[in-house]
C-alpha cells in the first residue's frame, strides 16, 4: 500500500466476510521484529473492509518496505487461525 495522502490504498486493510465473528488479534512487525502496531478485538467488516494500519509508527510514516503481520481471525464455529504474511509499503 502507499500511505501518501491521495486516497487510494492509504491504508492496510483486510476484508471479512461471511462465517468471521471477530479478528481476535494485530500485529505489524518491521523487518527487524520491532512491533509496528497491535489491535485486539476488532468487529468484522466485510464492505469497505477493516483498518488496520495507515503506515505510522509513533505517528511518522515508516520508512518504504517490507512488513510482516500476524492476523488471528475467529470464524462462527469458534475456531480460531492466525494468517501470516507480508506486506510492502511504497511511496
Amino acid at each position: 500500500f502507499s500511505p501518501n495522502g491521495d486516497g487510494p490504498n492509504d491504508d492496510f486493510r483486510i476484508f471479512t466476510c461471511n462465517g468471521v465473528t471477530a479478528i481476535r488479534t494485530v500485529h505489524i512487525f518491521d523487518r527487524w521484529g520491532n512491533l509496528m502496531i497491535s489491535l485486539r478485538d476488532l468487529p468484522p467488516g466485510c464492505t469497505g473492509g477493516v483498518r488496520l494500519w495507515d503506515g505510522r509508527f509513533n505517528n511518522k510514516l515508516v520508512s518504504p518496505g517490507v512488513y510482516v503481520y500476524m492476523i488471528e481471525i475467529e470464524f462462527l464455529d469458534n475456531l480460531s487461525l492466525t494468517y501470516r504474511g507480508d506486506v510492502t509499503v511504497v511511496r
